[in-house]
């Protein structure tokens, strides 16, 4: 009897492989090229494959922070699915609700010595300007690198 569907199929974990990390550098360093302009952060490889020892999925697992919402939470891709619920929908842009104000609020530091995007206030959320209109949405899926498996 198969698996119902990818949550039911058996997870294979194999001893740690030595690989893993230059073929996370490999993948990091065309990452880094792509993503370069929105970087934030580091790119770190995550997940158990990066733990030296340790028995893992054989997936290597990869963090490019490239933003912060104003809401706090982190923005960890440009790009998400149309469908959050299915990885093989087609790809879209990911857009933020929010957008920089045109004009900055009272008591602001003046904008010479802070821009405009410096600082939380700096920002408005506007209605449909996001992937469904609604702040903190979760309606975006990750992509995941299936030639990394």
């Amino acid at each position: 009897m198969g698996a119902a569907n990818s949550e039911d199929a058996p997870i294979t974990v194999v001893p740690y492989c030595a690989t893993w990390p230059a073929r996370f550098a490999s993948e990091a360093l065309l990452l880094q090229s792509a993503l370069r302009p929105w970087l934030v952060g580091d790119i770190e490889h995550i997940g158990s494959t990066a733990v030296p020892g340790l028995w893992a999925k054989p997936v290597i697992d990869i963090m490019a922070l490239v933003g912060w919402a104003a809401d706090g939470f982190p923005i960890y891709a440009r790009y998400g699915y149309t469908d959050a619920a299915n990885a093989t929908s087609a790809i879209k842009v990911v857009k933020s609700s929010y957008r920089t104000k045109s004009a900055p609020d009272a008591g602001r530091p003046a904008t010479n010595l802070y821009p405009m995007g410096t600082f939380l206030q700096d920002f408005e959320y506007v209605a449909g300007l996001g992937p469904d209109g609604q702040p903190n949405s979760p309606t975006f899926g990750h992509l995941k690198l299936p030639h990394l498996n």
